[in-house]
Order: structure tokens, then C-alpha cells, then sequence
């Protein structure tokens, strides 16, 4: 809750600028009370139904916030700030018609919420989970790979270590960028990578659609990768914790079509995919250490983005065993490289941070710094890639236990 003082209202501080807290609450004590006043009346007892409530909340948009929204299902809510319902709730319902529904259904003491999107998640798993038979064929003398969200911080990054590895003979690096090529080499600069002349001759920028089953690249492309694409790393995925499920899915079918591409190649073996998970989808769980394991549903955080990384694990485990080398590996929170910085300023620790320039504060949080340098995160999914591809080269199939998942954090 925030109330504005008047701009001559003087706060109590120590001489080295820290705000006196108990000078604060005991100056103050009448606009904080207030506060919690109108917080509280906010509750109302207006109880509509479903259609009425759509209604009142289309007018209430056009009245109050000049927003004109011709149709219920119109998806127009991009922001939201509520004291007397789930903070989210605007950015889950995307819709008047559905916001209509989630405001009745809390009337009424109904959670339909949370029991919707563990729903479709399920849904997701049992219509994207693979079943089939891997193809064949005979081994290929090149090595190549296929990357996505190498217009990423951790992409770019990657891009670079796999064109280090001389073995690889050609990265694949699909994009939705339509100057796929311009949009890599512009986010080199930005990160202060250098790619020799050499190296980038391996490169093969492509404008793909991974939720098409041609990946969006066309049949011709897709028979050439085929024959020679052992490695696959999937690391694009939107992080915005803003986004209800449903907005996830395209990503969701775009791994389901790489799974399936993975086990088409003309190969002996499928070839190796890595899901850059996230540790969201166990950060909800009880147990003292989180197993490098697929989790329950409940164990992820309560978010769309946490459970859409949870439906991607399941459809990795699910593919294993379909006969898949997939693995999921859950990455912790990543901060800029070690030596050069350059942490992406739109994400939330480095916008919290230069928010301080125009609060002159920061937020007392009781949290450790456990942040893992990005060049230090590219170093090891090589290594695990690796360990992946010695296993496939050596006929080694899936164990009775499921080893499918790898946690990626720092140790802090």
C-alpha cells in the first residue's frame, strides 16, 4: 500500500540518512491508519452474477480508466494492483469475461482458479507427451546442433562455447527475429562478445516457429538437420511471471515439436536435447533438498511460468520413455558474467537495484545472493551435454529411475 504526503512532509532520519522507523509509525500514525481504513472498505458487498459482473467491469473500464474494450473476451489486461484479491488475478484472467468469472467464483468462496490451470497442465502433458518409435539410420561424420534463444543473455553465451568447441561442425540457431542474423550479431555487441570470422561461418541464423511442426523452417531445412543434428539445447522461453498458463502454450508445443524432431534424425541413436528448465517448478516443495527429479505439480511455484517449466519437464521425462535422450536441467537464478557484467537491465534484481537511484533505498530482503554467473552456467551445459552424447554413443538406455533432471544452481 503507498500514500502520498504532502511534498513538505518532513521523515525523520538519522544523520547518516536512514529513516528513524519507530519516529516514522509514531509521526505518522493518523494517514497509516487511514490507510488500512480505506484498504479495508475497498471489500464491498456488491455480488453479481457472472454476465452482471462482466458488465460492471466493462463499464467500470470505460468510466474509471478510459478504456474502451469492445468485447468480453477481448485480451486486453496487461497490469494489475489489487488489496482484496490475488495479486495476479488481472494478468490470469487476460480477459472481462474470465475476470468476471474468477470475481464470482471468490464471492463465492470458490477456488477455480488454481484447480483450472493444474488442469490444463495436465491436459498439455497427456496431449504433448510423445509416443512412437525413434528413427534410423546410419551415423553422420558432422556434428552439428541446434540452439534456440541465442538473442538471450544465456543463449549468446552458449552460441559462443559451442563455436569453441571445434568438433561441432554447424549450430543451428532458430529465432523468431525476422533478420535473424543481424538480431545475433547485434546482441554480441550489446553483450561485449567476440566471435571470430572464422566461427561465424558455422553459424546458421534461421527465422523459425517452433510451434509449427517444420519448426518453421520448411521441409528442405529439416531433412538437412536431420541428417546430421545430434544436439539439441532449448533455452527460449519467456520470462515474464506475469503470464497466465494458457499463454505458454505455443512454447510448450515448440518442445514437443523439438522432442519429436530429436527422435526423427537419421541417426542410430536419437539425438541429445537439453530443456532449460527452471528451479521455479520446486521452489514450492517442503523437502529439505530439492532431488534432481521430476517434482508434483505442487512443488512448483504458483505462477504460469513455473508451471509451464513443470508441464516441460514432464514432457521430457515422458519422452525418455518413449526412447528420447532428453534431460531437463533446472537453472537457478542468473546474473550477468562473472568479469564483464552486463546483466540484462530489464530483468527484476537489476531493475530492483537501479530503482534505488530515484528511492535513494533499497529493500531490506532477507535472502542470500546464491546468483550464478552466466559464463559459469555455459561452461557446465556443455559438460553435461557431453555426458549426455557419451551415453547415447554408448547404447546406454533410461534406468529404472528417472535421472532425467539436472539442477543447475549456485551451491550458496
Amino acid at each position: 500500500m503507498v500514500t502520498v504526503l504532502p511534498a513538505g512532509a518532513a521523515c525523520p532520519r538519522t544523520d547518516k540518512g536512514s529513516i528513524i522507523r519507530a519516529q516514522v509509525y509514531n509521526d505518522f500514525e493518523d494517514e497509516i491508519n487511514k490507510m488500512y481504513s480505506r484498504c479495508h472498505e475497498r471489500s464491498g458487498a456488491l455480488q453479481l452474477s457472472v454476465d452482471d459482473t462482466a458488465a460492471h467491469l466493462l463499464t467500470r473500464c470505460q468510466n474509471e480508466l478510459g478504456i474502451s474494450i469492445s468485447t468480453v473476451h477481448k485480451e486486453d489486461f496487461k497490469f494489475a494492483d489489487t488489496a482484496t484479491v490475488p495479486q495476479n488475478l488481472v494478468y490470469d484472467a487476460g480477459n472481462i469475461s474470465r475476470l468476471a468469472e474468477l470475481i464470482y467464483a471468490i464471492q463465492h468462496g470458490q477456488d477455480t482458479q488454481h484447480e483450472d490451470e493444474w488442469a490444463l497442465a495436465r491436459d498439455w502433458v497427456q496431449q504433448y507427451s510423445f509416443s512412437g518409435t525413434p528413427g534410423s539410420g546410419a551415423r553422420s561424420n558432422e556434428k552439428a546442433a541446434i540452439l534456440t534463444g541465442a538473442t538471450g543473455s544465456i543463449g549468446a553465451h552458449l552460441l559462443q562455447t559451442l563455436l569453441a568447441d571445434e568438433t561441432i561442425t554447424t549450430v543451428y540457431c532458430l529465432t523468431r527475429q525476422s533478420n535473424p542474423h543481424d538480431a545475433f550479431f547485434a546482441n554480441f555487441r550489446r553483450k561485449q562478445i567476440t566471435i571470430p570470422p572464422a566461427w561465424a561461418e558455422r553459424i546458421v541464423a534461421l527465422q523459425s516457429d517452433l510451434a509449427q511442426s517444420d519448426l518453421g523452417v520448411g521441409d528442405k531445412l529439416m531433412r538437412q538437420m536431420k541428417r546430421s543434428v545430434s544436439l539439441i539445447i532449448h533455452v527460449a522461453w519467456p520470462v515474464n511471471f506475469t503470464l497466465p498458463l494458457p499463454s505458454f502454450e505455443p512454447h510448450v508445443k515448440g518442445l514437443h515439436n523439438l522432442i519429436s524432431f530429436s527422435l526423427s534424425v537419421n541417426a542410430p541413436a536419437p539425438a541429445v536435447l537439453l530443456f532449460c528448465s527452471s528451479v521455479s517448478t520446486a521452489l514450492a516443495s517442503p523437502a529439505p533438498e530439492i532431488e534432481e527429479i521430476p517434482m508434483e505439480p505442487n512443488c512448483a511455484l504458483d505462477m504460469g511460468y513455473s508451471r509451464s517449466k513443470f508441464v516441460g519437464e514432464q514432457l521430457v521425462s515422458r519422452a525418455r520413455e518413449a526412447g528420447a535422450h532428453a534431460y531437463s536441467v533446472r537453472i537457478g537464478q542468473v546474473s550477468g558474467h562473472s568479469e564483464r557484467g552486463l546483466w540484462n537491465d530489464s530483468e527484476a534484481i537489476p531493475l530492483m537495484i537501479r530503482s534505488a537511484l530515484t528511492l535513494g533505498a533499497l529493500p531490506d530482503l532477507d535472502i542470500s545472493c546464491s546468483w550464478l554467473p552466466v559464463d559459469h552456467l555455459v561452461a557446465c551445459l556443455p559438460e553435461i551435454a557431453d555426458a549426455c552424447l557419451a551415453r547415447r554413443e554408448a547404447g546406454l538406455t533410461l534406468s529404472h529411475r528417472d535421472d532425467s533432471v539436472y539442477n543447475l544452481v549456485n551451491t550458496r
